[in-house]
């Protein structure tokens, strides 16, 4: 019953109050006022930290292998048909054929050359020189050499091949100057040697061929 009273006593307060309230007469609205000036423009802010990383996305699928591509084809060899083209086989065992033809016409034919000597024939031998204990020169016949003619060519040359009396040295060193002479047909023919700047010694051997 008290707490009624009090209450009561709070709102007859709050209906004073309400009444003066009421008795104020509100404020008119006055008229606008000139725009003030424009403020300065504000310095820019700083940039915001940096955000995290996104996790990272699944791997994919492996895509399906690729068809095997065809195999190449190489030649393996060419000819020349018998018409004068040219024709290649591949590595397939297929056959190419040109229609160009890669072979010249047939030249001329060269004129015959002379008919040789049916009774040519060559024949040779080796000799030996003896120039003793000392000569400028020496001579040896070369017999039982039955194809040799008084027409014959005979030619003779030094065999560098060491000797009981000269080394191989002696004899690149110290040649002997050759001819032929004295050609007996039938016979054979002589083998002339000579020192040209001193005496020679012992022995010499020489090669000889013949040709008729």
């Amino acid at each position: 019953m008290e707490e009624i009273i009090i209450l009561a006593k709070e709102l007859r307060k709050v209906k004073t109050k309400l009444a003066s309230l009421a008795a104020i007469p509100l404020p008119v609205a006055g008229s606008t006022g000139a725009q003030g000036l424009i403020g300065k423009t504000g310095k820019d802010g700083k940039d915001g930290k940096d955000g995290k990383d996104g996790l990272a996305g699944a791997t994919g699928k492996q895509g399906k292998e690729g068809e095997e591509g065809k195999k190449g084809v190489s030649i393996v060899d060419a000819e020349v048909d018998i018409d004068g083209t040219l024709s290649f086989e591949l590595s397939d065992g297929s056959i190419i054929k040109t229609t160009t033809e890669v072979v010249g016409a047939q030249g001329p034919r060269g004129i015959p050359g002379a008919s040789g000597d049916s009774s040519s024939s060559v024949s040779s031998g080796t000799a030996q020189l003896d120039f003793n204990t000392g000569n400028k020169t020496a001579t040896v016949v070369v017999t039982e050499v039955v194809s040799v003619l008084t027409t014959s060519r005979v030619f003779a040359t030094m065999r560098i091949e060491a000797t009981a009396d000269h080394s191989e040295d002696d004899l690149l060193v110290d040649p002997i100057r050759l001819a032929i002479k004295s050609l007996v047909a039938g016979v054979g023919f002589t083998i002339y040697g000579e020192m040209d700047n001193a005496k020679a010694n012992g022995l010499y051997k020489v090669d000889w061929s013949l040709q008729n």
